[in-house]
Parts: C-alpha cells; structure tokens; sequence
C-alpha cells in the first residue's frame, strides 16, 4: 500500500528531483547505473558540501531496485539516497541534532533548486 501511494503522489505531481533517507553511512548515492539525469551529479556534489556526507555508489543488495533508482528511470530526473547516520541500528535518539545539523542546509536548497 506505501509504495503503491508513493507511486500514485510520484506521477500526480512534477517534482523536480526525489530524497529518500536511510539511516546508515553518512553518505549519498545519486545516479543509477547508466542513468544520470540532467543536474545529478551538480545536485550530489552541492548536497554533498552542504552535508558533509561523501557520494558512493551503491554495491551489492544495495545497488538498484530502490525508490531513488525508480525514479530516475520512470522520470528521468534526479533522485537521491541519503544516509544520515552512522552506527548500530536503530540510530539512538541523541543522534538527530547532529543528523540535523548536517542535514539542515542540504534541505534548505534541495527546496530552492
């Protein structure tokens, strides 16, 4: 039912470009496979500066079949994954005015862009 409304909201509204969070890794996965929509890359790296995550490419299990990778190939725009901890799972509750703190302005221009 969640993916099936996400997809729903996905193609009744024309975002310029997707998030999604994840909780481990500090950092930030932005292109599938062949797949790099227009400003991709520009976006990674000025969410990356703004947070100080680094960008990685997904591997194993992790590379492909995600939201992000879904929406870069039904749209062709850019889509993100950000991993905004690092630690043991679940992330303790302490953590979130740090995740927030690096995550504030990277927010503030995904909004703007």
């Amino acid at each position: 039912m969640e993916t099936q409304l996400l997809v729903k909201l996905c193609k009744e509204n024309n975002y310029r470009h997707a998030i999604a969070f994840h909780s481990q890794g500090e950092e930030i996965y932005w292109n599938f496979g062949k797949n790099q929509p227009k400003n991709s890359l520009l976006l990674a790296n000025l969410f990356s500066s703004l947070s100080g995550y680094k960008l990685s490419q997904p591997e194993g299990l992790a590379a492909g079949g995600g939201f992000k990778d879904w929406f870069i190939e039904k749209f062709n725009r850019p889509a993100f994954t950000i991993e905004i901890g690092k630690g043991k799972n679940p992330l303790p509750i302490r953590d979130i005015y740090k995740i927030y703190s690096n995550l504030e302005k990277m927010l503030v221009f995904s909004i703007l862009f």
